[in-house]
């Protein structure tokens, strides 16, 4: 019989125990916990995302690349989105325009303008970032997100 110390010895040098296989897998990431708007407005998309102006794409831009500030308005704004992509490596961004948020549905004449995480088509929200990229997002943008109707009607959207 062996004695505690032989065993634990064994299974210690026994890399094909599936014991030691499973507690030497690494974990797989964390996705984001996000859940669905409590409702959604009829033939409306809505996306999840930071309300962004336009003027924070050029201060952005320009913290980042202080030698570029001769830059126009445009290259700069793509240079943010960018750099928000390969910071928080979610590729996944996308600029969108929106009506208003979900939670205060008051159209405004004017869009405003968010960086969406997803959508509410299923396509997109399976598709989230892994919980330290949007962690990684929420710190370079230093906005809180939130749901926001969008701007085109729903039939301006392909249907899931």
């Amino acid at each position: 019989m062996q004695s505690l110390t032989q065993v634990a010895q064994s299974i210690a040098t026994d890399s094909s125990d599936s014991t030691m296989q499973r507690v030497n897998k690494p974990a797989a990431p964390a996705s984001m916990v996000l859940q669905l708007p409590p409702r959604l407005p009829k033939g409306r998309r809505v996306f999840y995302g930071f309300p962004i102006s336009d003027d924070w794409f050029i201060t952005f831009y320009d913290q980042h690349h202080p030698e570029r500030r001769d830059r126009d308005r445009i290259m700069k704004g793509v240079g943010a989105m960018k750099m928000l992509k390969s910071a928080s490596g979610y590729m996944e961004l996308e600029l969108k325009e929106a009506s208003c948020r979900i939670s205060s549905p008051v159209p405004s004449k004017d869009s405003t303008h968010i960086i969406t995480v997803c959508s509410t088509l299923s396509s997109s929200f399976k598709r989230t970032p892994l919980q330290w990229q949007f962690d990684k997002l929420k710190s370079l943008i230093q906005q809180e997100p939130d749901w926001f109707i969008d701007w085109e009607s729903g039939t301006y959207w392909d249907s899931d």
